[in-house]
């Protein structure tokens, strides 16, 4: 039960005048299956390679990261004074994912050195995450202890 399907513009279409449009649409009894598998097909393939587009800028993402290293040792040191002051390096230390245990443990060992508690807090932190210990992740952890106007200076 082939039938072949032709369409014509109306005459206002073909001379691109601004009129709108009252011409009745086609028949939908005269639409074929073959033309409506042509179209389902048509949008399965443009589906199908946005799908591939996205999947390959995932994959990018993933390989190519943030380019963000962790922060060095003289970005922490430097932070530290900060820190250490309002005693904020363990509510930081939590923000950042330290458990608590290793915070408290790092104090007894650092016998209530604050500003190396802090740097040892931070190093944990950098340790554990590895390399998504990153300066925007310490910048955001900052901001949520109220510590806003703090700077982290650029590495060298």
């Amino acid at each position: 039960m082939a039938s072949n399907f032709s369409y014509q513009l109306p005459e206002s279409r073909l001379r691109n005048d601004i009129e709108t449009d009252t011409s009745p649409l086609p028949d939908p009894r005269t639409f074929d299956s073959v033309h409506l598998r042509k179209n389902q097909t048509h949008y399965m393939y443009i589906s199908a390679i946005f799908f591939i587009c996205i999947l390959i800028c995932y994959i990018f993402h993933l390989i190519l990261g943030t380019n963000e290293t962790p922060p060095s040792d003289k970005v922490l040191q430097d932070l530290c004074g900060y820190i250490a002051h309002g005693k904020l390096y363990a509510k930081l230390g939590r923000v950042l994912g330290v458990q608590d245990n290793e915070i408290q443990r790092i104090k007894e060992e650092q016998r209530d050195d604050l500003k190396e508690t802090a740097f040892q807090v931070l190093k944990r932190w950098r340790e554990l995450k590895g390399t998504g210990a990153t300066k925007s992740v310490l910048r955001q952890a900052l901001n949520e202890i109220g510590l806003h106007n703090v700077q982290l200076k650029d590495d060298p």
